[in-house]
């Protein structure tokens, strides 16, 4: 696999394809060999690089389990990165590029206000499947027919976080929110409407701006003259890092909190926030904790699974991110399989997913084109730069199948 673009068919294919009773890249005919194109635009440089690596091996894992295993109906995946460059900007012109090379279909990108620059932009009227590697509600929320994603929603997350609070009896919160982040927003709105119907007080409620913040000590000396029992940070990448060490410094005792986002050895690993992060509470979909989940939960025999695959190529266990990608594969080959690879069909297939995963079952439906709910998320604790399920999380392992 290359970076770039595919070239186009050519014409003595498109006859043959033809005379087959197909439709292009768009065709379901049973007599169809040819690849099945399928564009991925995601971060493989600039500010999210790291979460868009990972999605590149999770999704190359995918690719290859698919066509080891013959294919989708006999046909091979064959998958093109395109470079957002954590750019908006950029993915709407990736997008456009895979829409004129008439790709069967679209994965990514994982900023969300890069989904969400193509949601509101070029996916009106070019209607491409595209499965988003990101979790912002409004990604999914209002429902576009062509546009669905991999990762819990942020309110998902939230709903989690506040039954978590409500069971450690934590009923004073400080929130603290990146306000030029969509998915950070998400979260935030979410997490306050959740908490007031649930008697939890946002003690110290606080935006900050992902780019421009460098010191956090302001928001903590605030933090200090509230009556907050625990800290919740809607954040994705690099200032999670500097408000851990900023929290370990300072040597606060009340909880924090990250939301999904950091379900990563790239925010708690050894290179990264280290032993600052150690106790820290992180939410996660299942497989990120899944060397943890009991042995009759579906989920962790297909997180082993991938987990050994990625080893071979990566260091360390899986984040977030790859299961994103490799789920995102997962989900668009289990939809071609059943209904067809045009893009009726692909969406056909999507919206009636039921699929068994390694972070949990999907279940999607016109209405709901995320499809996974919060038995699937939990609470996990870093304990030596890993993420492991707290007591909580263990209890509620076991309503799970």
């Amino acid at each position: 696999m290359k970076y770039g673009t595919f070239r186009i068919l050519g014409v003595g294919l498109a006859l043959v394809l033809a005379a087959c009773g197909g439709s292009g890249g768009q065709s379901s005919t049973s007599t169809d060999t040819s690849p099945i194109k399928l564009g991925v635009i995601t971060s493989l440089s600039g500010a999210y690089q790291t979460l868009g690596t990972a999605n590149k091996a999770g999704i190359d894992i995918a690719i290859d389990e698919v066509n080891g295993s013959g294919g989708v109906n006999g046909r091979k995946l064959q998958v093109t990165y395109q470079d957002d460059r954590t750019d908006p900007a950029q993915a709407v012109i990736a997008f456009n590029m895979f829409s004129d090379e008439k790709v069967t279909a679209v994965l990514g990108p994982v900023l969300s206000d890069a989904v969400l620059a193509i949601k509101q932009g070029p996916l009106q009227s070019k209607k491409l499947p595209v499965v988003s590697l990101a979790a912002s509600d409004a990604i999914v929320e209002p429902v576009n027919p062509n546009l669905f994603m991999t990762p819990a929603k942020a309110s998902v997350t939230a709903d989690r976080v506040v039954r978590y609070l409500k069971d450690q009896k934590l009923t004073k919160l400080g929130l603290w929110y990146a306000s030029d982040n969509a998915f950070a927003t998400s979260g935030y709105q979410a997490t306050k409407a959740l908490a007031a119907k649930n008697g939890i007080t946002i003690a110290d409620d606080e935006p900050f701006s992902a780019r421009d913040t460098k010191d956090f000590s302001p928001l903590f000396t605030k933090l200090r003259a509230s009556d907050a029992q625990a800290l919740l940070v809607w954040v994705t990448g690099g200032p999670a890092v500097g408000i851990t060490k900023a929290y370990k410094n300072l040597g606060l005792k009340l909880p924090l909190i990250f939301s999904h986002a950091q379900a990563t050895p790239l925010y708690f690993g050894a290179n990264a926030t280290g032993p600052a992060s150690e106790g820290v509470i992180v939410p996660a979909q299942i497989g990120v904790m899944g060397q943890s989940l009991p042995d009759n939960v579906s989920a962790k025999k297909l997180a082993k699974k991938l987990a050994d695959k990625y080893a071979q190529t990566n260091s360390g266990y899986p984040p977030q991110f790859a299961f994103d990608g490799y789920i995102g594969v997962q989900l668009l080959a289990d939809a071609m399989k059943r209904k067809g690879t045009k893009t009726s069909e692909i969406l056909a297939g999507l919206e009636s997913a039921n699929l068994q995963t390694p972070q949990g079952t999907y279940k999607m439906s016109k209405s709901d084109h995320s499809g996974i709910t919060v038995d699937y998320v939990e609470i996990g604790v870093v304990r030596g730069n890993a993420l492991v399920p707290t007591d909580y999380a263990n209890q509620q392992f076991s309503k799970l199948k």
